[in-house]
């Protein structure tokens, strides 16, 4: 009887100790692919930040919601469900509003998601 109940003890200790790994490990793999979309927006904006304003990379175009040519790289280091997206908005005559977008469409551990980064650019730097 003492068996019985000692296994039963075990069994239950293993069944809570394994949800609580795969619950860890979950949290880790969203952790790391959101690390991987914010190093991906950073570089871009801040590839974009480094642009004179005469340069093509900072005319006004693109779509934080679709890939248009010239404002997105899809798929983005191959993988066709990564890409990173950007679009430049002339707010005025003063400002360039900058909004870079990188994405995962799908992923093992979790449902699509985006990272967003936004920036205003005065014109005479």
């Amino acid at each position: 009887m003492e068996s019985i109940v000692s296994l039963v003890l075990v069994g239950t200790v293993a069944v809570t100790i394994s949800g609580l790994v795969l619950s860890s490990l979950l949290t880790s793999s969203v952790a790391r692919e959101t690390s991987e979309q914010t190093v991906a927006a950073t570089e871009r904006m801040e590839a974009l930040l480094g642009q004179t304003f005469e340069s093509l990379a900072m005319q006004p175009g693109g779509s934080t919601t679709s890939s248009v040519s010239g404002y997105s790289t899809d798929p983005y280091e191959g993988d066709p469900d990564r890409y990173v997206r950007w679009e430049i908005v002339e707010d005025n005559y003063q400002f360039i509003h900058i909004t870079v977008v990188s994405g995962w469409r799908s992923t093992t551990v979790a449902s699509a998601r985006e990272v967003r980064l936004e920036t205003y650019r005065k014109k005479s730097e």
